[in-house]
């Protein structure tokens, strides 16, 4: 039997509404009014090394390019591992396209049949609680010119059809990357990839999509052209003081991190990049300083998205900067916010390059310059090291040079510290030392919540008051981007044959990537609850727009423990399911964090 407590049963002195009065503290000391009866919890609080699949960060499972060209009326919607775990969908609309190549298509709006489909599909995402990110495009392999429809009209059509359907899945859909002009649909080499063609289509997502979906654009410039641009900064913002800050007349390349808005459409719009890490500006996602680049992710993504792909990196990624070694690398990544990753990347790109080593030869002006790219490298190699391995060997004008990869690399206390001063981490993360970097930058994609403590009364009477204490570390690189719920459920037994729930309004979405979190309840049981044994667990998940709890998308804690769990397999690494032990227990639907007696 599950019970969902009233909110008659569970109101205690300080809310007059919701089921549970919640304090929660972060990063400071515990209320400590009940210190003194409370009992540390006999639970593993070692955060297991291994990756803990969620469904709506880290690796996308295996990019879903869905060909409508392959589709028809007849077609089955999406099921099995489509519909399961974390998705991205990658939608070609060349069918519905003049500009496909394919002279049997003229430009016209979506059929219905597959708005159907699309919606079927998505409705069994969310059945298996699972997440999605989209990106809409007519040319997926970049091969075709100008692809999209001759009228921009019938983009924005198409546009407005994606939307009326996505809307309904504001509970799973993560955010949409802004596509649809140019090749692959990132906003270049295509009939729309003007700066007012490309602002238009990101205003028709944010004007058509519920204003819980974010949309993130390809480059830094997409989004200042956004800003200055739009009528709620001529009204609000340009060259006016607004709360102690004076607003230029448009924000550039080089100021734009200074800027934040509040409430504002604005801060919707996220990032995904598809050059992370590959050069000094990702390959022309910004054209300003890094720093300055990562500042604006950093206020950006804290309520959005921040993701993408190392798309084609060169040797000059190892031998002209320094960015991709992991101590400046996973310093962004926690200062980016860095939510997800493409999957189907090949071990993340450039035939595994970066995860496993290998080799590159450049060439130079002169003997000298090439011994200064040499030396410079290997200074590099070992200021910036983490165990990092490789070589650079000079043949007249040319070097030739080696590199390890991050699976050579190891997490050493040079990185944890960088962590710490540069990346802002607080979290423990001591678990991974003499872990490979690349495992420790698999694992770490979105949020990774660690139960550090957890104290509980030994015995509470009917109708008593339970007070739960604790703290929780999230260890990965980003908060939990989406809206979620929480509740604190009684299970007399780990079958769950006698549960309360009981809904709490902790803010699981503040707890940003490399955060410590102490959480403090108090929760009023009911008069009649059975006396006996209870296991108590927390459960955060989705809600379904019934206002339900969906169980099946229920966030897993990276504890090691007592209840068993099925690691799917990554696209990429492993082939076959493996199975580890964590506190989460998939029967209950929750995160186990200790017991007590009702009497």
């Amino acid at each position: 039997m599950k019970k969902i407590l009233t909110t008659a049963a569970a109101i205690i002195g300080v809310l007059s509404l919701g089921l549970v009065s919640v304090t929660s503290v972060m990063n400071s000391s515990f209320n400590s009014s009940a210190a003194d009866s409370l009992k540390k919890q006999d639970i593993s609080y070692t955060e297991l090394v291994g990756r803990i699949n969620q469904s709506d960060c880290g690796f996308t499972i295996s990019s879903n390019v869905i060909n409508t060209k392959s589709l028809n009326s007849s077609s089955a919607p999406l099921s099995g591992s489509a519909v399961k775990g974390f998705q991205f969908y990658y939608i070609e609309l060349s069918r519905w396209s003049s500009g496909s190549g394919d002279t049997n298509y003229t430009d016209k709006p979506i059929d219905d049949w597959f708005l159907n489909w699309f919606d079927s599909s998505l409705a069994a995402l969310r059945k298996n609680g699972g997440s999605c990110i989209i990106r809409g495009c007519y040319d997926t392999n970049g091969t075709v010119a100008k692809s999209e429809p001759a009228a921009f009209e019938m983009l924005q059509t198409h546009q407005e059809q994606l939307a009326s359907v996505i809307s309904k899945y504001p509970d799973i859909v993560v955010g949409i990357e802004c596509g649809m002009a140019g090749q692959f649909g990132e906003m270049h080499d295509g009939r729309y990839v003007g700066d007012e063609h490309k602002r238009q289509i990101l205003d028709k997502w944010l004007t058509s999509l519920p204003d819980t979906i974010p949309v993130g654009v390809r480059t830094l410039d997409e989004y200042i052209y956004y800003v200055n641009n739009s009528d709620i900064y001529e009204s609000k913002y340009r060259s006016k003081t607004v709360n102690g800050i004076f607003y230029p007349e448009k924000i550039t390349r080089g100021n734009c991190a200074a800027y934040t808005f509040e409430n504002e459409v604005f801060n919707r719009i996220g990032f995904y990049n598809d050059g992370m890490i590959q050069d000094n500006n990702d390959a022309g996602t910004f054209y300003s300083s890094r720093e300055n680049y990562v500042s604006l992710v950093n206020h950006q993504s804290a309520n959005t998205i921040y993701g993408g792909e190392f798309s084609g990196a060169s040797g000059y990624v190892r031998t002209e900067n320094a960015i991709w070694q992991p101590l400046n690398a996973m310093t962004e990544f926690y200062n980016t916010h860095l939510t997800y990753y493409h999957g189907g990347n090949r071990a993340y790109e450039l035939t595994g390059q970066f995860k496993n080593g290998g080799s590159c030869t450049c060439s130079y002006s002169s003997s000298d310059k090439a011994t200064t790219m040499a030396n410079q490298y290997t200074t590099w190699l070992n200021e910036l090291g983490s165990g990092m391995t490789g070589s650079a060997t000079v043949s007249g004008t040319s070097v030739k040079y080696t590199y390890g990869g991050w699976s050579t690399a190891k997490v050493g206390d040079a990185l944890i510290t960088k962590l710490r001063t540069d990346g802002n981490v607080e979290a423990d993360l001591s678990a991974y030392k003499g872990k490979s970097v690349a495992t420790f930058f698999e694992d770490h994609l979105g949020y990774r919540l660690v139960l550090k403590e957890s104290y509980l009364p030994e015995s509470v009477s009917q109708g008593g008051l339970l007070t739960l204490r604790g703290k929780i570390d999230n260890t990965g690189f980003s908060n939990i981007s989406d809206d979620k719920v929480t509740e604190i459920i009684l299970s007399d037994n780990s079958n769950g044959d006698n549960m309360y729930v009981l809904r709490t309004d902790m803010n699981v979405g503040s707890w940003v990537g490399g955060s410590s979190n102490d959480y403090e309840l108090s929760l009023s049981l009911p008069d009649d609850i059975k006396k006996g044994n209870y296991e108590v667990y927390l459960r955060i998940a989705s809600e379904n727009p019934n206002g339900s709890t969906n169980e099946a998308s229920c966030v897993r804690f990276a504890n090691a423990g007592q209840f068993a769990y099925s690691v799917q397999p990554s696209v990429y690494t492993v082939t076959s399911n493996t199975t580890v032990n964590i506190i989460y227990n998939s029967t209950v639907c929750g995160n186990y964090i200790g017991t007590f007696t009702v009497i």
